[in-house]
């Protein structure tokens, strides 16, 4: 049984609850609604555990808790099947081939067959919220909450899953707390209906709402539920100051349709579900025939999904083969410039012989000692960076303390330009390659440090309830959730940061080196060998375009999942 004694709760000296009083027993269903921003999340949270009352007392005989966030909280680095399966490997860790019997078992009782395999960019709305029910319901738990977990869809998916959550709760003996902004869902749903007022929020009402054991087909209000609602309907129009949207939308669709009309109408809306469904299965069917799909045992909503990336696909190759001919295009312009305006040799060489040269230096192999020389100098630099800046990039996320004794030591250390270190280094490590490396690092550490904090604090927020509700060790937290999930940001700052690193290994060759691009170029001033000088930007240039591919590449990767 769960039972809350005269909570109480506050945040920044602001009262959010206050003595609020309620219970649910066992193989009982439960609401609380109230007004936009009352606090129902906090007091979630706080029966979760998440959160720590400031007076009062939560008394929970329930173990075993599950918890259906608002927010889409699947993981899109895992798939359905890891997903379903990560509260049962962070606490068990492992996963036995029981477990993954069990999550097939519930997500064909949910209606969701052959997407195990599949990831969350994959799935329509309803599905990923099917899933996070699967996931809620893979431990079997004896308590679940769910906060408004299906307000961000449509309302006859909603409905349709709440039929489905109302017959799960029935043939499972689940006790359930639910907050919801419907009066409809809470009357649908609950024994008991708790109404909140606005902040600080105190319980004003209480519904009983007997309800009869029995599964059910449709979402339709029986004479009893029908009585409730328009009880708590008459007693919230003065007390909310304003209603929410979705019941604005709940009201005008309710005095537009009688229920004998949507009786009517179940049937028919059954039938044209079915009729577009076929439609859609004959049009994918006909595309597999002309060969614009293979065939995969994915659903067909996801062969929609591949046929229209497949067309995405296309145009970008498209735009990149564009690219040769746009370079091409600009070698031209600038050759004509330079005969018409009769530019010197000196001041800059005809791109045709820039063309030439470039192919000489790479043909004759005299440029390599000096492009694997910045290769290894820059790429040594990026990567012990990338090392540094993200270790140090989530301590400093996870500690104000850290963070705010670091931080201004290393804006003031940025702030020196690096070629004023050059002759330190110099004098501490002697012309050997340590000090084009340490100038790399300088130059890209805190671009990245900047950026990777804020990645790792972009995922502690998006699912710092899901971390807090789950209790993962230090290990776990870090490799299944902050890591994963700070790529993406992560390898947008590199796409950026791996080319300054190239500028870091040339700086530090024009003090400190003989061999390197830098250093050509140097080596070809001193020669007065312009043609050379340029070719050798056209090499650097070339090498920073390749890293920036490679980088984004990599992006790519990380972003299929999430795209």
């Amino acid at each position: 049984m769960l039972k809350i004694e005269n909570l109480s709760f506050s945040y920044n000296n602001e009262s959010i609850l206050s003595n609020i009083n309620s219970y649910c027993k066992d193989n009982e269903f439960i609401s609380f609604i109230g007004p936009s921003g009352c606090g129902k999340t906090t007091l979630l949270n706080l029966i979760a555990g998440i959160l720590k009352p400031n007076s009062g007392n939560i008394l929970n005989s329930y173990e075993k808790i599950s918890y259906v966030f608002q927010q889409d909280s699947l993981l899109p680095w895992l798939n359905v099947m890891q997903n379903i399966l990560l509260p049962v490997e962070i606490k068990n860790k492992k996963i036995l081939i029981e477990d993954r019997i069990k999550a097939f078992k519930i997500l064909n009782e949910v209606g969701l067959q052959e997407v195990e395999y599949l990831y969350p960019s994959e799935l329509s709305g309803g599905m990923k919220k099917r899933v996070e029910i699967v996931r809620a319901l893979i431990t079997e738990p004896q308590l679940l909450i769910l906060d408004e977990p299906f307000s961000s869809l449509d309302i006859l998916t909603r409905e349709k899953l709440n039929v489905l959550l109302k017959n799960i709760c029935f043939s499972r003996n689940l006790s359930v707390v639910l907050v919801t902004h419907s009066i409809e869902e809470a009357c649908f749903l609950s024994n008991r209906i708790y109404v909140l007022s606005d902040k600080p929020s105190q319980i004003v009402q209480v519904f009983d709402n007997i309800k009869t054991k029995k599964k059910v087909d449709y979402f339709i209000l029986n004479k009893k539920e029908e009585e409730t609602e328009n009880k708590i309907r008459n007693m919230i129009s003065d007390l909310w100051k304003k209603d929410s949207d979705e019941e604005i939308v709940i009201n005008k669709i309710k005095k537009i349709n009688k229920k004998s009309l949507l009786n009517k109408n179940l049937e028919k809306l059954d039938l044209q579900v079915k009729h577009n469904f076929e439609k859609n299965l004959e049009n994918i069917l006909d595309n597999i025939k002309k060969g614009k799909i293979k065939e995969n045992k994915k659903s067909s909503f996801v062969e929609n999904r591949l046929y229209i990336k497949e067309k995405s696909k296309t145009k970008n190759n498209i735009f990149n083969l564009l690219i040769p001919i746009e370079i091409t295009i600009a070698l031209l312009f600038l050759e004509f410039l330079k005969k018409k305006l009769n530019i010197s040799d000196f001041f800059f060489p005809a791109p045709s012989s820039l063309f030439l040269r470039f192919f000489e230096t790479a043909k004759s192999g005299v440029i390599f000692p000096h492009l694997f020389q910045t290769i290894i100098e820059s790429m040594s630099g990026f990567l012990l960076a990338f090392i540094f800046s993200i270790i140090s990039g989530y301590l400093l996320s996870r500690s104000k303390v850290i963070y705010q004794l670091v931080m201004p030591y290393l804006i003031s250390f940025n702030a020196i330009p690096s070629i004023a270190l050059v002759p330190f280094l110099i004098l501490w490590f002697g012309f050997s390659i340590i000090p084009k490396i340490i100038i790399s690092i300088i130059v890209i550490f805190f671009p990245m440090l900047i950026n990777n904090i804020t990645a790792f604090t972009n995922i502690q927020k998006q699912y710092g309830s899901l971390m807090k509700f789950y209790k993962p060790d230090f290990k776990e937290r870090f490799l299944r959730f902050e890591f994963p999930g700070s790529l993406l940001y992560i390898f947008a700052g590199v796409k950026v940061s791996i080319t300054l690193s190239i500028i870091g290994a040339v700086v530090g060759e024009f003090q400190a080196g003989s061999v390197g691009l830098g250093s050509l170029i140097l080596i070809a001033k001193a020669n007065f060998d312009t043609e050379l000088m340029f070719v050798g930007l056209i090499w650097l240039i070339t090498l920073g375009l390749l890293y920036f591919w490679f980088a984004t590449f990599i992006y790519k990767l990380i972003t299929k999942r999430k795209s």
